[in-house]
């Protein structure tokens, strides 16, 4: 194997580690972000149990109102959280096979590198 092809190979084996890491590291950013939006909608709904009590406060017609309001605000904050979560786990499915390529090539010249590295050494002996 001339030294020419050696250099080549290990340049190529840079490029596709590079590739392997930027793909490994969009699909654990967009998990991240999909795990950091459900906790928040986990939350939201579990301060969404905890209600209003009208009786304890001494104007209950505006006890209702605030929890009527505030009611509404938790929907339709859950459901933007919903729709981010559906698009962030959409992202992960779209990036798994772009991650899946990157590492096959990595692996694929990781293994080219090998075996013409055992060859050189046979040729050597």
């Amino acid at each position: 194997m001339a030294a020419n092809d050696h250099h080549s190979l290990a340049a190529l084996g840079q490029v596709t580690a590079l590739m392997r890491a930027a793909a490994e590291g969009r699909l654990a950013a967009l998990r991240a972000r999909a795990q950091q939006t459900e906790a928040q909608r986990r939350a939201l709904d579990s301060a969404a149990k905890q209600v209003f009590d009208p009786a304890a406060s001494a104007d209950s017609g505006a006890v209702e109102q605030a929890s009527l309001h505030w009611q509404r605000w938790v929907e339709q904050r859950r459901r933007a959280l919903l729709s981010e979560e559906s698009k962030l786990h959409a992202e992960i499915q779209n990036q798994l096979p772009h991650l899946a390529i990157a590492v096959g090539r990595d692996e694929t010249v990781a293994r080219l590198r090998a075996d013409a590295v055992a060859r050189q050494r046979r040729e050597k002996d």
